[in-house]
């Protein structure tokens, strides 16, 4: 996934040629994930998303956990189709207007260190563009905020671990397969090899699989499975009886969670990830 950093803070909304409207055009959806410095994502009420553009403030919303699966924010950005010297609307965005994005925790504005997303269509036209938010310093510029480097040198037993240059993102500090940039990702410890995501076989019951993994508070799960011949979305029920399935699964707590999966007579191997 391409990584874009905040230099200058100013982005561009592009909409393509071929699409217009006269004098507004299709709403383009920004949305994604918010996290702290620790890589704790935001709960329902704790921060306000702003955008704005030249002329000042565009559009906020907050920041609700409930708002899609897998995410934490969104904002209808109002387009207009450029086919007329003013804007349709004060608070529309004109084709390759700049914009800033922040977000407001209480009375203080944090402008995020990193962004991720394909920003590709950007700004197209009807389209939607996942950007997911990281708060925090990220004084080394190597995509990991340094509070949450400074907790695996504290908490290391390695005394190798001395600074923020010593805790790189594609290390893999405690050897169970998952790189620094991964355990930040889905809330696990760097530091200790038996907390990695992981996803486990326990039983098979009536043509039932039960499969088990811990959930992070404020993490979205969804599966995908392999049956030979390619990797597909895997619906997965907390029911015993296989119903009721979902695609994903956002934690409200840290626990350890039972998923059932009805299965047939090819072997399937499981993928576990994580937002």
């Amino acid at each position: 996934m391409k990584t874009v950093k905040l230099i200058f803070l100013a982005l561009s909304l592009s909409l393509l040629a071929s699409i217009e409207a006269f004098p507004p055009a299709p709403h383009h959806m920004i949305y994604g994930v918010i996290k702290n410095e620790q890589g704790k994502t935001l709960g329902t009420g704790d921060a306000t998303v702003i955008l704005s553009g030249p002329e000042g403030e565009v559009i906020r919303g907050p920041v609700d956990s409930l708002v899609i699966p897998g995410m934490n924010y969104r904002l209808l950005v109002a387009q207009d189709s450029g086919r007329t010297p003013q804007l349709y609307a004060a608070k529309a965005m004109m084709p390759a207007s700049p914009f800033t994005i922040r977000v407001l925790i209480g009375s203080q504005s944090y402008l995020p260190i990193e962004m991720q997303g394909d920003l590709r269509l950007l700004g197209e036209s009807g389209g939607s563009t996942r950007l997911d938010l990281t708060l925090g310093v990220d004084s080394d510029g190597d995509g990991l905020p340094d509070a949450w480097e400074m907790n695996v040198i504290d908490f290391s037993f390695d005394d190798g671990f001395d600074d923020l240059s010593d805790v790189n993102p594609d290390d893999d500090i405690d050897g169970d397969g998952m790189s620094n940039l991964a355990e930040y990702i889905a809330g696990t410890y760097a530091f200790d090899q038996l907390d990695s995501l992981a996803v486990e076989i326990k039983e098979v019951v009536n043509g039932i699989m039960r499969l088990e993994f811990v959930t992070i508070t404020g993490r979205s799960y969804r599966m995908t499975s392999f049956d030979g011949a390619s990797w597909v979305e895997q619906a997965f029920s907390f029911d015993e009886s296989g119903e009721d399935p979902v695609l994903s699964h956002r934690a409200d707590s840290v626990t350890v969670r039972s998923v059932y999966i009805p299965i047939g007579t090819n072997p399937v191997l499981f993928r576990l990830h994580v937002k």
